[in-house]
């Protein structure tokens, strides 16, 4: 049986969540934490390990709507909930958070206020790079209604059929293509399936799949999935230096074969959580995971107004002041700044929290008097 409370709230997505929101915080620390193995020798020890963190910090956003496609999914819901309740949810924060931003950032340098230029950008490009993922989770949302059709007619060998799929077009036919050509890694779009590889589209089905339908985890399973993991990610850092061997320098192209494998990467942190989680039985720990899990929206809204303010210090500390491993200082600085952030959002948990259970015990209050 998978750990869950009497609210069937499963464990293993909170503690998936607060993963994958300190790979996406390390994703944004540039050349102090995400970067750092441009500045090491090619092929060391440390390049290597410093490429490896960098690469598996890329699953973040998959797992993300892995576990929003097993929450979803098997959800029977009709179509005005999602337009009335999901959608405008997602809008309204996102309108919010780059109208935040916007202000915040961009209006001191330019001391231009046009709300004209500001929906204009939020249409057509971004306030912030970091915020592309609300813009595909409203993508994702607008398809939940086929997604579902799409999941409740899924079998285990469409399920293995779409990981193949995946794996030959985004992970090995590029490989094959840069061995061969050198520059070109794509073949003709026309024969890219871009609509089953894209990221709002197989990783909800991949996650529904495997929390509805995939039996308790076993321990082999695990193993095999770490073992073809630890070859797929190898053989990315393979790549990543050969390409840099080629072109001389270490910069963005070189990055190219970071997510080449990012559904195999994802599949294995997915399941051997699960499989962690269904050893534990915790009450403490599955509250406090709970509890945390809950703010990890809210942290990666925020973590971008905090970034250079909480993070650069404590890095300068941990690195400069103290001489650390500067990866390490990266990744103490990611945690530190998940805390405080965690910590500063509380009030706001604990009031919300407050609100619901008073309208509830109103409801409940009503309904009684009703009867009586």
């Amino acid at each position: 049986m998978l750990m869950k409370s009497k609210t069937n709230h499963f464990l293993y997505f909170d503690i998936l969540r607060i993963i994958c929101i300190f790979f996406v915080i390390f994703n944004h620390t540039g050349d102090k934490g995400f970067l750092l193995f441009s500045a090491e020798s090619l092929g060391s020890f440390k390049w290597c390990a410093y490429v490896l963190i960098s690469i598996l910090c890329k699953i973040a956003v998959p797992v993300f709507f892995m576990i929003s496609g097993a929450l979803l999914l098997p959800k029977k819901e009709p179509l005005h909930v999602i337009y009335k309740k999901r959608i405008p949810f997602i809008c309204i924060v996102l309108l919010i958070a780059s109208f935040c931003y916007y202000l915040t950032y961009e209006y001191p340098l330019f001391k231009d206020f046009s709300l004209y230029k500001f929906f204009f950008r939020l249409l057509c490009g971004d306030w912030n790079y970091s915020y592309w993922f609300l813009y595909a989770y409203i993508a994702y949302l607008v398809m939940l209604p086929i997604l579902r059709l799409i999941f409740d007619n899924m079998d285990r060998n469409i399920f293995i059929y779409m990981i193949g799929l995946q794996i030959i077009f985004c992970g090995i036919i590029p490989i094959i293509m840069f061995i061969i050509f050198k520059q070109q890694t794509e073949i003709n779009g026309f024969l890219y399936p871009h609509s089953i590889v894209s990221i709002t589209f197989i990783y909800p089905l991949i996650g529904a799949f495997i929390h509805s339908h995939a039996p308790t985890p076993l321990r082999r399973k695990v193993v095999l999935l770490l073992m073809l993991s630890f070859l797929a990610t190898n053989l990315s850092i393979l790549m990543t230096w050969y390409k840099i061997k080629l072109m001389g320098f270490q910069d963005g192209p070189s990055m190219q074969f970071f997510e080449n494998f990012s559904l195999l990467n994802s599949i294995t942190l997915f399941y051997s959580v699960r499989y962690i989680c269904n050893l534990c039985n915790n009450k403490i720990l599955m509250k406090l995971f709970k509890l945390w899990g809950k703010l990890v929206f809210w942290i990666y809204l925020l973590h971008l107004f905090f970034m250079w303010k909480i993070f650069e210090p404590i890095y300068r500390f941990f690195s400069i002041t103290l001489s650390l491993n500067r990866m390490f200082s990266s990744c103490i600085s990611c945690f530190v700044l998940i805390l405080t952030v965690s910590f500063l959002l509380l009030p706001f948990y604990a009031v919300i929290r407050f609100k619901t259970k008073l309208k509830g015990i109103l409801k409940h209050a009503r309904v009684v008097c009703f009867k009586g």
